[in-house]
Order: structure tokens, then sequence, then C-alpha cells
């Protein structure tokens, strides 16, 4: 935030005293408007800074999409012809689980199921929730395709039970939502 100087301070009592001493309207009026202008430039150069991030903030505090419209979102995103099945899983956490021995293993915001398919394929057993109902649909039917197991469960990452020690495993790879 920017600090008035000293000279300004003068600046603007120069501007009150020199306002009391006239008599005249139109005077008066001219110097009410330089003391006004005097006052709001450093206003207008704190404002300008402060702008963007009172912009941020607002953006923060905006209020975040409900489930329903989450669901909503994602079920249209899966359901559009223009977004195929992406079938590679994500390499980073094949690395991750390279010479592991298998174990439970939990997707937060399975989508379309690439990930619990290649980890139930390396022999995890895999349970993935979602909140869109379409993605879990094509998750499980790409699992029957290529004949492979997993629990697909429709819930959101803020109401699923997570248990304790109930997962070896637990990741999620993607936007899935916002937690609060």
């Amino acid at each position: 935030m920017a600090s008035v100087s000293h000279t300004d301070l003068a600046h603007y009592l120069l501007f009150l005293l020199l306002l009391q001493s006239v008599s005249n309207a139109t005077e008066q009026e001219d110097l009410e408007h330089e003391i006004a202008e005097a006052i709001a430039y450093p206003m207008r150069n704190t404002i300008a800074r402060c702008l963007p991030w009172l912009i941020f903030g607002t953006c923060l505090l905006a209020q975040t999409p409900t489930i329903e419209q989450q669901k909503e979102r994602w079920n249209k995103v899966f359901t559009g012809s223009d977004i195929p099945f992406n079938r590679r899983p994500n390499a980073f956490l094949l690395k991750s689980v390279q010479g592991k021995t298998p174990g439970t293993a939990l997707e937060i915001g399975m989508g379309q199921g690439r990930n619990t398919i290649a980890m139930a394929r390396l022999g995890w057993d895999v349970t993935g929730i979602d909140i869109s109902d379409e993605g879990i649909r094509q998750a499980v039917a790409e699992a029957e395709k290529q004949n492979v197991s997993i629990h697909a469960i429709l819930a959101s990452a803020d109401d699923f039970d997570y248990g304790g020690g109930r997962y070896d495993l637990i990741y999620a790879s993607g936007s899935f939502g916002v937690f609060e």
C-alpha cells in the first residue's frame, strides 16, 4: 500500500489553509478540485497496484461449483464425441508402482478408468471413485472389454468414506474438483 509522504501532507495542509482563505466561490471550487486531484493521484496509484490482487482474491472467494454442477460438467465431457477414451495410463503412476507388491489401491477421480484399469492389470485390487456416472459407466465397460476387475463407485472425493488403513495406495491424477 502506498504511504503518504511528509511532502504530500504539507501540500494537503497548505491546500486546506488556502481553501479557508479564499472568499470567491469559483476560486474555492477550483482549489477544491486541485485538492481532490492531489489526494486522488496517490489513491489511483494504490488502487492500480492493488486491483489485480483484489480481482484474484475475489476469484478465490467465488463460490465453487456444487457436486451436481461438477457431475453435469464431467458427464458432458465424457459423452462428448470430440474426446475419445484415453487408454494410456499415467506414466508417472506406473513408474511409481513398478517393482512394488500389488495391494489395494484407490483412484480419486477415475474418469474413464484408464489408470484404474492399468493398475488392475498389474494385479492391484483397485477401487475408483468419480462424480460422473457416465465416466464410471465407460470405465466399467472398458474393464469388462479388457477382462479386468475393478470396483467403481459413484462418489465425490469430499463424501467418500476413505476408512483407516483400507488402501495401500491412494492416487489422483488430473482435475477432479475442489477440496474444501
